[in-house]
Formats: structure tokens, sequence, C-alpha cells
């Protein structure tokens, strides 16, 4: 029942509209009534009326309540849209088979995840309760480890959603939907969650540029908007052909055969081989490449070695 089973005497107005009475084993029981400037009584009683000239400032509370019945409704679960693939095509660079794996991904679901609280450390609880008996166990920052089951919490004070580690070891706190603020961040989607992975193809000849970084996108909830998404994907660079050493008169470094289109950290160095002379002077001997490739090579020419002495 959603009324409290005491007495009507002696109670506040909102305590005496949460309130019922028994009565007798034929009625069971009443609820209880608010009446202005006298006080609280059970419905039927005579000190309700007695004295009354009207009856429009009495309240009683509601004998039955609505409330959704919450087994009935759907499981709603946050999907990260594949922001990999564009109308059915992966993003320039990237492989199809594996951004393939990005869809249907759950934000904030099992997977692993690292601790960054900002106090420095998680307390392990044995219940997805905050009034729980902590195990003892503690989460540095920087700590990772695995969530097998997330549960959301919405009725306590304060609000959080919690993660039971794979392990069995005890609960700890993911996110206070208070304040919108992890305790913690995920990393990748291991342990049965989203197994996205982000990474350039290099069966086309495509690597990370410069900072860029491949491998495993985690499926993240921004709770203050109520938006999913991934972490971003890496940006792709096409390697370009190592320029020939031009019948040998030419000297290339390994590095020219790394270097990805418009990347200024190319760090290839051509220039003539022993007994060869660019046919125009150089003002550099490093080289970045274009979408067209390397440009502006020297070409190199052999030189006739002076004639010896005849003396």
């Amino acid at each position: 029942e959603h009324l409290r089973l005491d007495t009507c005497s002696h109670k506040a107005e909102s305590e005496c509209l949460a309130t019922r009475e028994w009565v007798d084993e034929k009625v069971s029981w009443e609820p209880c009534c608010f009446i202005r400037d006298v006080g609280c009584a059970r419905k039927g009683d005579e000190a309700i009326t007695t004295g009354l000239k009207s009856t429009a400032g009495i309240k009683c509370a509601p004998k039955r309540k609505a409330s959704w019945n919450e087994a009935q409704m759907p499981a709603c679960k946050a999907i990260c849209p594949n922001r990999f693939i564009s109308s059915g095509v992966p993003l320039s660079g990237l492989i199809n088979e594996v951004v393939e794996q990005c869809n249907g991904c759950e934000a904030g679901g099992p997977g692993k995840y690292k601790a960054s609280h900002g106090q420095g450390a998680l307390q392990v609880m044995r219940e997805p309760n905050p009034k729980a008996e902590p195990t003892g166990l503690i989460l540095q920052n920087g700590d990772e480890f695995i969530v097998a089951t997330v549960v959301h919490d919405y009725e306590s004070d304060k609000p959080w959603i919690w993660g039971e580690l794979k392990d069995g070891s005890g609960w700890i706190t993911l996110t206070s939907l208070a304040t919108g603020m992890d305790s913690a961040t995920k990393i990748d989607g291991e342990a049965g969650g989203c197994t996205c992975q982000a990474s350039c193809d290099r069966s086309d000849m495509f690597h990370p540029r410069a900072g860029e970084v491949e491998g495993a996108r985690a499926c993240k909830l921004d709770y203050e908007n109520n938006v999913a998404y991934f972490d971003s994907e890496p940006l792709c660079g096409k390697v370009c052909a190592k320029p020939d050493d031009d019948h040998g008169t030419r000297q290339v470094s390994e590095e020219c055969g790394r270097c990805i289109a418009d990347d200024s950290t190319c760090k290839c160095e051509v220039t003539c081989s022993d007994g060869n002379k660019a046919r125009q002077l150089q003002s550099s001997t490093r080289y970045t490449c274009s979408a067209h490739g390397f440009e502006g090579l020297p070409i190199c020419e052999p030189q006739c070695t002076k004639p010896p002495d005849q003396g």
C-alpha cells in the first residue's frame, strides 16, 4: 500500500495525507483527512464534519494511487552512431572490416575502464548502494579494471551509475547522474562490450598521421546533453612511394618509404651518390611528398674524375 498504517491524530498535513488508520475487520482501514484549522482525523470520524459549516477545507489521502509498472517499460540503451562510416562507406583511409564492428555499441556499458576519480581513489562496495559496506579495496587513479554489469540507480538522493567488477570483488561508482561527473573513464570495449576499432588501411598504403592513435574506440555518454558518442577516428594519410635511386645516381634514406602525403614531419633525405652531382643547386636535401608524390627531386649526373697527371 502507498499509505503508511498508523493513527491519524496529531499529524502535520503532509504526514496526515500519507497515512491510513485501522478501523475494524469489516471495514479494514480508512485514509486520514486533514481539516483546516482542526487537524488530522480518520475519514468517517465524526470529528471531520462536526461543527463544520463547509467541507471545502477537508483534504483526504487517496485510497488508490496510479503508478507505472516499471517491469513493462522497455529497457532503453544509449547506442553510439557509427561515425566511422558515411553512406555505407568507411571514412578515408579506414579499414572497412574493422569499423563495421562499431555498430550497435552501448555507451557506458560493460567493458574496460580506468579510474579517474577527482579525489584520487575509488572505494569498492559490497552492493550498488552508497550506504553499502565497503569491501576495503581501493582503486587508485589510473588503475584499469573490467566491468561485467552496469546498474543505473535513479532512486537514491544522489543517483549513480554502478559497475560490478568482473572479478566479483564488488561494485564501484562509474558516474554521478546528479553532476554528470565520471568516476571512471571507459577506454575500450573488452569483456563482452563493444569491440570497435578504428585503424588505417595498411593494405591500401594508409598510415596514421603524426600524433594520431589507432585502435580501440570507446562508446561514451555525454550525460549533460544525453548524447552517445565515439572517440574521434584517427586521421589517415596515404604513404608516398619511395623515390628510386635513378640508376644508382641518388642516395635515398629509409625514412622516404614511410612519408605520408602532406605531412611536414617527413624526414626523407635525397642526395647525389658519390661521383654524381645535381644538375641544379638544391636548397635542401630534405623532401616532403604531396598527393602527387615527391616533387623537385635532384637530377644527378655522373661527373668525370680529373685525368691523372702524366707529368
